[in-house]
């Protein structure tokens, strides 16, 4: 992980359960810059932080969006998106019972950050310190990370995880055939969204906001994405599908 701050620079708070910064774990960082540059027409900023090597930014209208880093063994799958939410207390966040610990808490210029597995396997990162992320207010913006949302087999077991850690509370929502749709809330926000996939590892998919989702879909599997879910509509939400990068990740776009 690398100074969150540098996407949220003039956001006026930072609560815990906020995400505060994304990074992309890739085991090619070339072949995924070019795959989201081309994709969603971002821009790159590459910077040296010495001993560390150099550190990739996915940037639009001068707001980073993610991070690529060097996929590693103590990092959880080999390609993964990572969102990191803010905690108040990370070393007290990482003696939770039932979770695993990929990477403990470590300095970084604007704080600490950690990266664990919850109870039902999703990996998710931790952070601790000055970035301040702005609370989502109004549209979307197109090329922006506008929802995230976990996929696990075991729903309860990680409401009662991300309860106590992150201050979040739940309500359901019933999608008929599809199931019950869990919205962790933060106040009296929406901060993500939970489904049961009995069949699927747990993580965490982060969600793009598009202008055209089918466009965005038919695009990257030019670019050599496969397309995990084939474009589908969101009743009074929008038009959604879910991707997985050439080199593995999954990333789902919506278009509102």
């Amino acid at each position: 992980m690398n100074e969150p701050r540098t996407a949220h620079q003039n956001a006026p708070i930072t609560l815990p359960g906020t995400f505060v910064w994304h990074e992309i774990n890739t085991p090619d960082i070339a072949a995924s810059r070019t795959f989201y540059t081309e994709l969603f027409g971002w821009d790159v900023n590459v910077a040296d932080m010495g001993d560390a090597g150099l550190y990739t930014t996915f940037v639009q209208n001068e707001t980073a969006i993610a991070g690529l880093t060097q996929a590693r063994g103590d990092a959880g799958t080999p390609a993964a998106w990572i969102s990191y939410t803010a905690v108040t207390d990370l070393d007290a966040a990482v003696q939770q019972d039932d979770i695993h610990v990929h990477v403990p808490p470590t300095p970084i210029p604007d704080g600490h950050f950690a990266l664990i597995a919850d109870p039902t396997g999703a990996v998710i990162g931790l952070f601790q310190g000055q970035p301040e992320a702005p609370i989502p207010n109004g549209a979307p913006v197109v090329g922006t990370v506008c929802w995230h949302e976990l996929l696990t087999p075991h729903p309860s077991r990680a409401a009662g995880f991300y309860g106590p850690l992150l201050g979040w509370t739940t309500r359901t929502v019933d999608m008929g055939a599809d199931g019950t749709y869990w919205l962790f809330r933060q106040g009296e926000r929406d901060a993500a969204g939970m489904m049961e996939m009995p069949d699927t590892p747990a993580g965490w998919l982060c969600y793009i906001a598009v202008a055209d989702a089918d466009a965005t879909v038919d695009r990257a599997v030019t670019l050599g994405g496969r397309i995990r879910v084939a474009p589908r509509d969101i009743p009074d939400v929008g038009r959604f599908a879910i991707l997985e990068d050439p080199a593995g990740a999954m990333v789902a776009v919506l278009a509102f």
